[in-house]
């Protein structure tokens, strides 16, 4: 069987923030397969050509980066829009051409190889990852718009970052629009939540939907189980962040004056994110918290081996993000047996049960937070919600039953499909 899959992560190129993780695992594995052949193409600003690594092969679309000029264009000119568009299309067919796929895999609503869809003869089988119309529903937190943002005292950099928050928000209508035409064409969708399925059924009801569950790091599979800390003074609270609105930031700094004022002993390290970043600064702005004054702290990007050791010096993980459909930083957290309180929001309720393997709360909370944090998190029943949530996270990732539902799902779309 020969797969295509179009993806804006590669195995080779642009890994420095090591997103799209679970994407090169499950390539790794589909590629042991002597009866599958997997291609990975994707857009790249250097023009090489395809070469084969770790058992299958690598396809770089040459494409210069865009100018912010032509990204203003893009976002503005429905002409050079389409032109644009057009020609990206133009290079996936000669891709498909080149590598005559059984079946083609589309990653992300959100992604520039949607157009592809509804335009080939080869079945192609979308799978879903963010869902963009309840990203932007919840692109802003609770009190925050595009006036607010503008209110904020700022320099230059901040000026330019916050409009381009505004900007991003406006862009993000039109592709969530998009996203609406493109579930229109879809025959085929693979998802893993109950959240992506009733999204699905809602914009895209003529689909046949698979659950396919994500393949998570190998690392996080063989790394020892982690143990609560002791002899430490304060108590340690990790979160993953990104420099976007809706990841709850402004949560944290919330909960973490509400936990100084109560005289708790802690500290909150973020990772993805560094002090001087403008959304950091942002958000401090906002709501008029300092981090240095409330204990957070900043990690910037980790590779996978500095956070797995961040996690495993950690008492507990927080996940306070206003939306998220699978967040794969929970399930990392979860395989290491790392305690983990998020928030009821999108697919996450399908990775937690509430007073069972994890905690949650609603959004926008930071009171249930801290009163988590004050009272449960040296309780040891959180300890034993994290037991049962290792245990389902090895059960729900593991590798050997992905691959086989993958190839499965595959020969299904095939057979309907005659081939």
């Amino acid at each position: 069987m020969k797969i295509l899959w179009f993806t804006g992560v590669s195995s080779k190129h642009n890994n420095s923030y090591g997103g799209g993780g679970w994407i090169r695992s499950l390539a790794s594995e589909l590629s042991k397969r002597d009866d599958i052949q997997l291609a990975t193409a994707y857009f790249y600003d250097d023009d090489i050509s395809a070469f084969e690594e770790n058992g299958y092969m690598h396809i770089p679309m040459y494409r210069q980066e865009r100018t912010k000029v032509q990204k203003f264009r893009y976002n503005w000119d429905k002409s050079y829009r389409k032109r644009y568009d057009e020609s990206n299309l133009i290079m996936m067919k000669n891709v498909i051409e080149e590598f005559t796929p059984d079946i083609i895999q589309v990653f992300g609503t959100e992604s520039v190889f949607t157009p592809l869809i509804g335009k080939c003869q080869i079945p192609i089988v979308l799978y879903l990852q963010g869902m963009l119309n309840p990203i932007y529903n919840a692109y802003y937190p609770n009190l925050m718009n595009d006036s607010t943002i503008k209110s904020l005292k700022k320099d230059k950099a901040e000026f330019l970052f916050n409009n381009g928050l505004i900007r991003r928000y406006k862009d993000l209508k039109d592709i969530a629009d998009r996203e609406r035409r493109v579930f229109k064409d879809t025959k085929y969708v693979i998802g893993r939540t109950s959240f992506d399925y009733r999204i699905s059924r809602l914009y895209a009801p003529q689909s046949q939907y698979f659950k396919l569950n994500e393949m998570m790091r190998k690392s996080f599979y063989v790394s020892p189980k982690w143990e609560k800390p002791f002899g430490q003074s304060e108590y340690h609270i990790f979160s993953t962040l990104s420099g976007v609105t809706y990841k709850g930031f402004d949560v944290i700094l919330r909960t973490a004056k509400i936990l100084k004022d109560n005289s708790c002993h802690f500290k909150w390290h973020i990772a993805g994110l560094n002090k001087n970043h403008s959304v950091v600064r942002l958000f401090e702005k906002f709501t008029r918290i300092c981090s240095d004054d409330v204990g957070v702290t900043y990690l910037g990007v980790l590779n996978e081996g500095q956070l797995i050791e961040q996690l495993s010096q950690s008492d507990v993980m927080v996940h306070p993000s206003y939306i998220d459909n699978s967040p794969n930083s929970v399930c990392e957290a979860q395989l290491l047996g790392l305690p983990v309180i998020a928030c009821y929001v999108g697919g996450v309720p399908d990775f937690i049960e509430h007073e069972v393997s994890g905690l949650l709360m609603p959004t926008n909370d930071p009171y249930t937070l801290a009163s988590y944090l004050m009272k449960d998190i040296s309780e040891p029943y959180l300890y034993k919600y994290s037991e049962i949530a290792r245990k389902r996270a090895f059960k729900r990732h593991n590798s050997e039953m992905i691959v086989t539902d993958a190839i499965s799902i595959y020969k299904n779309i095939l057979n309907q499909n005659d081939i």
